[in-house]
């Protein structure tokens, strides 16, 4: 069974109710999902259901690694001090922000959050070796809004781990 959505540009994408991969939730926390489940009075649409259950699955097995790697790193990462001071792209979506990470990914003066650490933010520091080939297999080669290409070691808008570490991101409004 899949089901056809046609975006405002007029590109459709085609939808798997079934297909539980490129779901933003499975590396989300439990409590997370939790509050977005509340907040929304645990409804769920029947083609959700499927990437509902996986996601909580995931973010239930991934929350003692979760908590692993915040009693190791949270002390040293709250004492960083970062110099000089970052820069932020901020953008409405489609207005070309993905172009721009893209591009300034190519200067090895900047760091970048790749899809990988966006996808998992709250382990990806030390479970890695375990943790990237299950993302990796659940990405698709392009994203389907508009074949840019994707990968675990791709640069990522801070976006998708927005709304994995707290319920306030518009992607969380696709999930």
């Amino acid at each position: 069974m899949s089901l056809y959505i046609t975006h405002s540009e007029g590109a459709t994408m085609k939808i798997d109710p079934l297909n539980i991969t490129f779901t933003p939730l499975p590396g989300s926390t439990l409590s997370n999902i939790m509050r977005l489940l509340v907040q929304n009075r645990f409804r769920v649409s029947i083609i959700g259901i499927p990437r509902m259950l996986y996601s909580l699955f995931m973010s239930a097995a991934l929350s003692p690694l979760a908590l692993s790697e915040r009693m190791k790193f949270d002390k040293h990462i709250n004492a960083t001090r970062l110099e000089p001071h970052p820069v932020f792209i901020i953008g409405h979506w489609r207005s070309g922000t993905t172009y721009l990470h893209n591009l300034m990914s190519q200067d090895p003066r900047y760091a970048y959050p790749t899809t990988f650490q966006t996808v998992v933010p709250a382990v990806f520091l030390r479970f890695e070796k375990w943790i990237k080939p299950i993302v990796e297999a659940s990405l698709p080669p392009t994203r389907p809004e508009d074949n840019v290409p994707l990968g675990a070691d791709l640069p990522q808008e801070e976006e998708y781990a927005m709304g994995n570490l707290c319920p306030y991101s518009f992607y969380n409004a696709w999930c």
